[in-house]
């Protein structure tokens, strides 16, 4: 397993996301800006009114307060705006950061992904993706929201230098009370994620495993293992979101307080005449906005420990991505299937999967790879498929290391059958059309295959959900090998898959299989007795090595 050398990370998507949506950001800080300007303009209006009014200057008072009205409205008017820009930026940085996370899923290697339970591969793509893309948008406002301040302390100044210097006092010994308890949030964060992880999995393996559960009668047994992994979610939740609320109420009520004690102070000066009455108003309005803003401050601080943290877990997925942009070979003429491996080790170096394999794969051949089970027969296939790679040793196409031809180039030439398919929880057709957007030709393989009819009698034919009651096990294997077929690649695969027919849809199989072979490679893997003298070259694995090899023709 080894590290991607491009240096891909996560913090390096989200980058190259900001770029992509800069226009979508800048239009998101613009309508940011105009909310947060109307809603400083508002109180310095409200006072003026209030301060006519003591006055007895009705008409000008008027004037403030129908300016008051209207830029009220703009602020409301501004905000439908802003959510809308807010959500036309999240969905991008999303679909952006969603597709990034697939594409390098798909570049790991299989060992890399087995660091992964299916609750943290879950959990990332959903509640450590919606984190990221949520605090970069988010981030926007707030950013915004804590430039106020400047405005505020200016406007303090102006007016009073002890409101001016309580104010920053107060705000100073906020910001260090955040920024001291920050790497505790995150730390209280990470075991939060972690124990939810493990709840999903458990989660995960219980409706997967319903049918043992309910078959051995193990329910009470599981509800141990599942309230041990909630109850440690729970409390890792608790312990995070009790720290988390603490540290805000304690600066957020500070703040407050502060608040009414520099009121109480604007009175004293309005007793000395120092003051007007709009000025208690405005202090008021304004440290109102500042209790808003320090509470948003502590959102993002904590929201900032959070976002950090989902990085951290993402990487994990590019860490190891195997993605190439410069591929030495980007061309293959006349490809004609011929494979070779020399001396390869894969797996444990201590208990390879395959220790020293060689052997040579002739073009327009059917080659069929027998032995036990564990002996190796599957590693085979995953090399081929550049699922893993091997510690030593070299696999060629015509002659070509099969790591040094692009990727996209490459697997226009290999495709794989395995015993147990994955569909996608779509219709027969939506499946099938994902290999080749052609019905006809999808129509043609599935009657060369002798199953169109079986498909036809199902209640939507080919509409049919494929995880519908009504598509067997046996029509889902006869599918997962027309896939192969409608794909049809220079080198097909067929992992233990044609083992598990019946009889009549082996016989067919195995017939279209011989008309193939004049201009494709094939490779079966198979433990079945009538297999062994099928095709060209028999392969018998034993002790993760090659026991012999035999030509059959």
């Amino acid at each position: 397993m080894k590290k991607n050398e491009k240096g891909i990370t996560s913090k390096r998507i989200v980058i190259d996301s900001i770029k992509k949506h800069k226009l979508d950001i800048l239009w998101k800080i613009i309508t940011s800006v105009s909310i947060r300007v109307v809603l400083l303009i508002s109180p310095i209006l409200y006072s003026k009114a209030i301060d006519a009014i003591s006055e007895s200057k009705y008409n000008l008072a008027a004037n403030f307060l129908i300016l008051t009205f209207f830029v009220t409205g703009l602020h409301y008017i501004f905000n439908y705006i802003n959510q809308s820009a807010y959500y036309n930026l999240y969905n991008k940085l999303y679909r952006y950061l969603g597709w990034n996370i697939i594409k390098n899923t798909q570049s790991n290697s299989a060992y890399s992904l087995s660091r992964f339970s299916l609750g943290e591969y879950s959990n990332m793509l959903n509640s450590d993706m919606n984190i990221i893309v949520d605090f970069l948008d988010s981030s926007i406002i707030r950013i915004v929201r804590v430039l106020e301040f400047l405005f505020i302390y200016y406007y303090f100044f102006t007016l009073n230098k002890v409101v001016f210097g309580v104010t920053v006092s107060v705000s100073i010994l906020a910001i260090l009370i955040e920024y001291l308890r920050g790497s505790k949030v995150e730390k209280y964060n990470l075991e939060r994620k972690q124990a939810f992880d493990g709840y999903l999995s458990t989660v995960n393996d219980v409706f997967l495993g319903m049918n043992e559960i309910k078959g051995l009668h193990i329910i009470d047994r599981v509800k141990t293992k599942f309230e041990d992994s909630s109850n440690n979610y729970l409390e890792q939740n608790k312990k995070y979101n009790l720290f988390y609320q603490g540290g805000k109420f304690l600066i957020v009520g500070m703040i407050s307080c502060i608040r009414y004690f520099l009121l109480i102070y604007g009175i004293y000066l309005i007793a000395r005449g120092e003051f007007q009455i709009g000025m208690i108003i405005l202090i008021y309005n304004y440290y109102t906005k500042m209790v808003e803003n320090f509470d948003e401050i502590c959102i993002m601080s904590v929201e900032f420990r959070n976002y950090k943290v989902s990085l951290k877990r993402l990487n994990k997925i590019f860490e190891y991505s195997n993605q190439i942009d410069n591929y030495e070979v980007n061309e293959l003429n006349d490809v004609i299937g011929k494979i070779e491996f020399k001396d390869v080790i894969y797996g444990d170096k201590k208990d390879p999967i395959l220790n020293k394999v060689s052997f040579k794969i002739k073009p327009n051949t059917i080659t069929v790879i027998t032995g036990k089970i564990g002996s190796g027969k599957t590693g085979i296939f995953d090399l081929i498929m550049r699922i893993n790679k091997q510690h030593e040793g070299s696999i060629t196409l015509n002659g070509i290391d099969i790591q040094q031809i692009n990727e996209n180039l490459y697997f226009d030439y290999v495709s794989l059958a395995r015993k147990t398919p994955t569909f996608f929880d779509m219709t027969i057709m939506e499946n099938l059309r994902l290999i080749y957007d052609n019905e006809n030709k999808i129509k043609d393989v599935c009657k060369l295959m002798n199953i169109d009819s079986d498909i036809k009698k199902l209640s939507e034919g080919y509409n049919t959900p494929i995880n519908s009651k009504e598509v067997n096990a046996e029509l889902k294997t006869m599918l997962a090998i027309a896939r192969v077929l409608i794909k049809d690649t220079t080198i097909m695969l067929f992992d233990e898959i044609i083992d598990t027919l019946d009889d009549n849809n082996k016989e067919q199989i195995l017939k279209i299989l011989k008309d193939y072979q004049s201009d494709h490679t094939i490779l079966i893997i198979s433990r079945s007795q009538d297999m062994l003298n099928f095709g060209s070259t028999l392969i018998t694995m034993d002790r993760n090595t090659i026991k012999s090899i035999k030509n059959v023709d």
